[in-house]
């Protein structure tokens, strides 16, 4: 189902309609206003999801005022989408504890697209939750076709 752009649906009105959406395999809800709740909701009530694409405009990630971080989301996802196969967020605030909550709950990913999350460093503080960086990039590697912008 692509839902991608529709500026007038909200959490409450996708929250209402996921429990009749159980046999849900593919989801785009890009730029949307949606947020962690409607991710819970099709989490609990699409068991069988394997594709979510819930990308965001790409802000700068240069900009001091944009760097915000908000995790809310990519824990939503790890929490309620384990059969997860195809995941995109890009632009998307995430830092690396949602990222590592993704690849702890969505152990079944087999490409994972994360363009434009600024947030995400794979440097030290991600290598600290895997041992060193080089671990890090094998894991990924070895889970999913990764994804990242230079």
């Amino acid at each position: 189902m692509r839902l991608a752009h529709c500026s007038n649906i909200s959490d409450k009105g996708l929250e209402e309609v996921a429990n009749k959406l159980s046999l849900l395999e593919e989801l785009d809800i890009s730029f949307t206003s949606l947020s962690k709740h409607s991710l819970e909701a099709i989490g609990r009530c699409c068991p069988y999801l394997t594709t979510l694409k819930f990308n965001k405009l790409v802000y700068d990630g240069n900009n001091p005022y944009l760097d915000l971080r908000n995790d809310d989301e990519a824990f939503a996802i790890a929490k309620t989408m384990p059969k997860l196969c195809h995941l995109e967020l890009l632009g998307n605030k995430l830092s690396n504890d949602g990222l590592v909550a993704i690849l702890g709950g969505c152990n079944r990913l087999e490409s994972l697209d994360v363009r434009g999350c600024f947030n995400v460093d794979l440097g030290a503080s991600l290598g600290e939750s895997y041992g060193d960086t080089d671990n890090v990039l094998a894991a990924l590697l070895e889970m999913c076709s990764l994804c990242i912008s230079e």
